[in-house]
C-alpha cells in the first residue's frame, strides 16, 4: 500500500492471496491511493470477503478478474465492469484480440458450455518456448498454446475454469 500511494499508481495486478496479505497487514486510511482506480486479479478465485472489504475501504477502486499465463504476456480473458456480480464464477469474456478454443482430449472444438481443454490463440500469445523444439510441438497447436486448464466457454462467451488438466504437458 505505502509503494502504491509513493508511486502513485492507477491500476495493479495481483493475485488474490496479495490483497488479502494488503488488507491484514496494512490500514488502508494510512496511505493516499486517490489516483489507485483499476485493479485486475488472477491466479485464483477472489474470495467474495475480500472483495467486499476493498470494495468499502477503497471507494473509486474498480476491481476487474482477469486470466492468462506467461506463454500469453498478458490477459487472455477479462472480465467486463459491471459483471462480477452476474458472472463472479468466470474469467471473463475474450479479449478482442484473443482466441479460446474449448477441446477435447481428441483435440476437437467442444459444443457450447461443455468442459475441455483451454486453447489460447493471438497476437499476445509466444511463438514457442526458447530453444525447445519438442515442447513447441506439444504445446502449440494450429497457432493456438494448449494451456492445460480445463474449462468451457458460455453462448455469450463467458469462460469459466473448472480444473487442471492431469496429464498436462510438462516443459523442459
Amino acid at each position: 500500500m505505502q509503494l502504491i500511494a509513493k508511486e502513485r499508481g492507477s491500476h495493479v495486478v495481483m493475485v488474490p492471496e496479495i490483497y488479502n496479505l494488503c488488507l491484514l497487514r496494512s490500514d488502508v486510511s494510512h496511505h493516499d491511493l486517490s489516483a489507485w482506480r483499476i485493479d485486475g486479479f488472477g491466479g485464483a478465485p477472489m474470495p467474495a470477503i475480500t472483495i467486499k472489504k476493498l470494495r468499502q475501504q477503497l471507494l473509486d477502486l474498480e476491481l476487474i478478474h482477469a486470466y492468462g499465463a506467461t506463454e500469453t504476456t498478458s490477459p487472455a480473458t477479462i472480465l467486463p465492469l459491471g459483471d462480477d456480480d452476474r458472472h463472479r464464477d468466470s474469467i471473463g469474456t475474450v479479449v478482442p484480440c484473443g482466441d479460446i478454443w474449448v477441446m477435447d482430449e481428441y483435440s476437437r472444438e467442444v459444443g457450447v458450455g461443455q468442459p475441455g481443454e483451454l486453447w489460447i490463440g493471438g497476437p499476445m500469445v509466444v511463438p514457442g518456448y526458447w530453444h525447445n523444439p519438442e515442447a513447441d510441438q506439444r504445446e502449440f497447436v494450429a497457432g493456438h498454446w494448449c494451456s492445460g486448464d480445463i474449462g468451457s466457454m458460455d453462448s455469450q462467451g463467458y469462460v469459466r475454469i473448472f480444473d487442471r488438466n492431469q496429464e498436462i504437458r510438462l516443459t523442459s
